[in-house]
C-alpha cells in the first residue's frame, strides 16, 4: 500500500470509529455499532462519488426515519 493510500485508510478508519462511538453513546451495542458505522460511512462516500451529489439528498423526514431505524436495537 503506498503512502497516499495508507493515509486515506487512516482517515477512513478514524471517521468510522467516530460514527461508531456516536452510535454507542446513543445506545447501540458495540457489535451492531461497528457494522452500522461502516454502512453509514460507505453510503456517505458513495453519495459523494455521484456526478451531482447535491441532487441526491434525503429530506428531513427521511433522515429522521433512517436515524430512528439505525438507532433501534
Amino acid at each position: 500500500m503506498n503512502l497516499w493510500a495508507k493515509k486515506v485508510d487512516e482517515v477512513d478508519q478514524k471517521r468510522i470509529k467516530y460514527a461508531r462511538d456516536l452510535l454507542v453513546k446513543s445506545g447501540v451495542d458495540d457489535a451492531d455499532a461497528e457494522t452500522r458505522a461502516k454502512l453509514l460511512y460507505w453510503a456517505s462516500i458513495g453519495r459523494l462519488m455521484m456526478p451531482t451529489p447535491n441532487l441526491h439528498s434525503f429530506s428531513q423526514q427521511e433522515v429522521s426515519r433512517l436515524t430512528d431505524h439505525l438507532l433501534s436495537s
